[in-house]
C-alpha cells in the first residue's frame, strides 16, 4: 500500500472515532456480552441465587430436622418413608431402620382403633381433628402423643399421609395427679361430713365396727376354750358356751328349747 493509500485510511479512522453515531453504535453493539459477562459467576463465588438457595435449603433443614415435635411421612400402604430425627428418637427406632417400617405396628394395641376411627373422620369430612393415643417406644415403656394428619399427592399423582406426633406425656401424668388429688379431697369432705353428723347411719356401722374390733380378742379365747371342751359335751351346750364366755345372746335354738320345756 502507497503511502497515499495509508493516510486516506487513517482519516478516515480517524474520522469514525470522532463520530457519535459510531460511538453508540460500536458500544450498543458490545453492551450485551459485557452483560453477560457481569451476570456469569466465577468458578469460586457462588451466585447470589445459589446463596440464596443454599440459605433456604439450610433453614428447612434445621427446621425439619430440628423441630420439637416428630415428622412422619407414610406411603398409600401405611409405610414410613420419611422421618426427622426427633421422631426417631420418640419411637427408640435408628432413622435408618425406620424406613420401610409399618406405622400401625408402633401404636400401641388398645389405641389402634383410635387411630382407624381418626382415619375414617378424615376420609369422610377431608379433615380430622387430632386425636390422642399410645405408641410403642423400642426398649421402653409406652408413651402418650398428640397425632394430627393431613394427606399430600405427590408430582406424580401418588397420595402420601404426613403425621405430625407430639409428646404428651408429661401432661397427662399431671392430669392423673390433678384427679388424684381431687379424689383425695373428695374422701376428705366426705368422712368430715360423717363426723360431723351424728344421726348419719355410717356412724352406728362404724361405732358398731369399733366394738367388734375391741371383743374379738374375748370371743376368740371363748371360741378356743369352748373348742377343747367340744368333746365332752353336745352342740347346744357349745353353743351356750361360747354365748356365756363372750358375753352374747343364747342361739334363737337353745331359747326356743327352752320354752318349750
Amino acid at each position: 500500500m502507497t503511502a497515499d493509500g495509508l493516510r486516506a485510511r487513517t482519516a478516515r479512522n480517524t474520522e469514525a472515532a470522532s463520530d457519535p453515531a459510531s460511538k453508540c453504535v460500536h458500544g450498543a453493539a458490545h453492551e450485551p456480552s459485557l452483560r453477560q459477562a457481569e451476570l456469569v459467576p466465577t468458578n469460586n463465588e457462588p451466585s447470589p441465587t445459589q446463596r440464596e438457595l443454599e440459605a433456604s435449603l439450610a433453614r428447612y433443614f434445621d427446621l425439619y430436622e430440628s423441630a420439637p415435635v416428630g415428622y412422619l411421612t407414610l406411603d398409600p400402604e401405611g409405610l414410613v418413608r420419611d422421618a426427622n430425627q426427633t421422631a426417631a428418637e420418640l419411637l427408640g427406632v435408628p432413622r435408618a431402620a425406620l424406613t420401610g417400617q409399618p406405622w400401625t405396628s408402633f401404636i400401641f394395641h388398645d389405641d389402634r382403633d383410635v387411630y382407624f376411627e381418626h382415619l375414617a373422620q378424615h376420609a369422610q369430612r377431608g379433615a380430622a381433628p387430632a386425636c390422642e393415643l399410645r405408641l410403642s417406644r423400642r426398649g421402653s415403656r409406652a408413651f402418650w402423643t398428640r397425632l394430627e394428619t393431613c394427606e399430600t399427592r405427590r408430582a406424580d399423582g401418588e397420595v402420601a399421609r404426613r403425621i405430625v406426633m407430639t409428646d404428651i406425656t408429661h401432661s397427662k401424668r399431671e392430669q392423673a395427679g390433678h384427679a388424684q388429688a381431687k379424689r383425695a379431697a373428695g374422701v376428705g369432705l366426705f368422712a368430715a361430713g360423717v363426723r360431723q353428723e351424728p344421726n348419719n347411719p355410717l356412724t352406728y356401722v362404724l361405732a358398731n365396727l369399733q366394738s367388734l374390733t375391741r371383743d374379738l380378742p374375748k370371743l376368740k379365747s371363748a371360741v378356743a376354750q369352748c373348742r377343747a371342751a367340744l368333746p365332752a359335751v353336745g352342740d347346744e351346750a357349745f353353743a351356750a358356751g361360747v354365748a356365756e364366755d363372750a358375753d352374747l345372746p343364747e342361739p334363737e335354738s337353745h331359747r326356743i328349747s327352752a320354752r318349750s320345756k
